[in-house]
């Protein structure tokens, strides 16, 4: 509530699992994102799901562990899991439309949309595309060798902003 600042709901989108406390450690490590009625997220060592804005009514949930964010768009809730494969999910059932293997192991960040692609960044400091509606890769850009630690949207001049370990700075735009 807003006069006073207690909670109107809460929900669990994953619950900690294991026998010791290491085990059990469930965070939403990545920024959660409002789309109309519907709050989705990820949890690492967890899953990954959305719930109703109005009550907290859990919609749905998959078992997909992220250390990272998600991203959507008018019909698809993106994330990469832990082992860094790219998922596009339907966001009303959470049914899986895509997945792609072949980023794999790169330790793949919070992915973004831009221009109908989706942009993933991963440790050896490269900067994929891949199609909204396949998965297919459709473009591949290195930065300066380092971990890309932040995908950035500027609005203003329709590009990615990639920022690298190394302190690189990189304004990316998609075609």
């Amino acid at each position: 509530e807003l006069e006073s600042g207690r909670p109107i709901w809460e929900s669990a989108i994953s619950l900690p699992r294991g026998t010791t406390e290491l085990e059990r450690i469930a965070d939403v490590s990545g920024l959660p994102i409002v789309d109309g009625s519907r709050v989705c997220a990820s949890v690492y060592q967890g899953r990954t799901g959305c719930v109703e804005t109005l009550n907290g009514n859990a919609l749905w949930t998959r078992d997909i562990s992220s250390a990272d964010g998600v991203a959507f768009d008018e019909k698809n809730l993106y994330v990469v899991d832990t082992d860094g494969n790219v998922f596009a999910l339907d966001k009303t059932s959470g049914s899986t439309v895509w997945k792609q293997e072949r980023l794999a192991r790169r330790d793949l960040g919070t992915p973004v949309l831009l221009k109908g692609q989706l942009v993933v960044a991963d440790r050896l400091g490269f900067v994929h595309t891949l199609s909204v509606a396949t998965g297919d890769i459709t473009g591949r850009v290195p930065t300066d060798g380092t971990r890309v630690n932040a995908l950035l949207l500027s609005g203003v001049s329709q590009t990615v902003i990639a920022q690298t370990t190394k302190g690189g700075v990189f304004s990316l735009a998609v075609k």
